[in-house]
């Protein structure tokens, strides 16, 4: 008897209907375009690294004339970007821990000085003066300068917000004890808002001297920056839950964020949305309409800190890996 061998049969696939292979394609073209959208933020984003990789950018504040200025913790602690190039103002023999900048309407900047106890300031024609305050000891926070004759910041050791005019200071302390404020904001009505972070409060006083606190509703949130919109809404970081609180017709709202523990950090309002830094997640954040957006920086190592709006729209920020970074005006818009 002949035998034969068995080959086995050839397996035929039945290949899905072309309605069904589309609907499996679409979550692939999908993710595509995601990543394709990112590249091209990311591709928009110019950053600017420090010639000293060693110093730690912190604050930023931007002039009247589009200037980027910031500190870092070397002994340069200012700097600023003009036409895309990065430039050392100002020049110190010893290191100088400054957390806050801001520049006034006539093109002053002023920063805080901790090491001195002072608050100084570069004129527009390069000159410099300082400001010592008269406590013994201080740790600076928050300040701001939209307006020329007068400066305000926050000292968490005197437990007051300041006001600087004409050369002199004028403390207001705080209702509650080792409140801890931190960063402050002006809003449209000109009364001044700022946080106590060891509190957990917000803070007003207003234009005819009348300090309020509010307790925000998250106990140990750690709220840390802070800054009004037009409405007159208040936005802060609560550094420690993970959220950016709103509080407006005496109601808080908060937002959680999609990346756990992000490292809150910057915030400012700018074209109806809030954007803020997140160090720890190495991105920038939109939150609009109740909707957050996150934006990967074109370092893969970013870290960024500080934020600041430009008069054309723009938003600047600090990495304190070394880098000074800035998002066109039409990427804040469309994003």
């Amino acid at each position: 008897m002949q035998s034969t061998r068995a080959e086995p049969l050839p397996i035929r696939r039945r290949l899905p209907p072309p309605s069904y292979r589309l609907l499996l394609a679409i979550p692939l073209l999908a993710i595509a375009a995601i990543g394709l959208v990112r590249w091209q933020q990311r591709s928009l984003i110019a950053e600017y690294p420090l010639a000293d990789r060693s110093s730690v950018p912190t604050a930023i504040a931007v002039g009247p004339d589009g200037t980027a200025w910031f500190t870092t913790n070397s002994g340069d602690p200012v700097g600023a970007v003009r036409d895309g190039h990065v430039e050392m103002v100002v020049r110190d023999s010893a290191s100088i821990v400054s957390t806050s900048i801001a520049v006034d309407p006539v093109g002053n900047v002023w920063y805080t000085d901790d090491q001195r106890r002072a608050i100084n300031r570069v004129a527009p024609d390069g000159s410099r003066a300082q400001f010592q305050l008269p406590t013994g000891v201080s740790r600076l926070g928050g300040l701001i300068a939209d307006r020329a004759d007068e400066i305000w910041f926050t000292d968490s050791i005197t437990n007051a917000i300041i006001a600087l005019r004409d050369g002199q200071f004028t403390p207001y302390p705080l209702p509650t004890d080792d409140a801890e404020p931190a960063g402050l904001a002006r809003g449209a009505d000109g009364a001044i808002w700022f946080v106590e972070r060891k509190a957990g409060k917000l803070g007003r006083f207003g234009p005819g001297g009348h300090l309020a606190e509010v307790d925000i509703p998250t106990p140990n949130s750690q709220p840390g920056n802070i800054s009004v919109d037009p409405s007159g809404a208040v936005w802060f970081t609560e550094v420690r839950v993970n959220k950016i609180g709103r509080y407006a017709g005496g109601r808080f709202v908060e937002f959680a964020l999609p990346t756990e523990r992000a490292g809150l950090a910057g915030l400012v309002v700018v074209e109806g949305a809030v954007w803020f830094a997140e160090t720890r997640g190495a991105r920038i954040g939109r939150l609009r309409d109740g909707k957050i957006v996150e934006i990967g920086l074109p370092s893969e190592n970013g870290r960024p800190f500080g934020l600041a709006r430009a008069p054309d729209g723009a938003l600047w920020y600090t990495d304190i890996t070394g880098r000074i970074g800035r998002l066109p005006p039409e990427m804040v818009r469309s994003t």
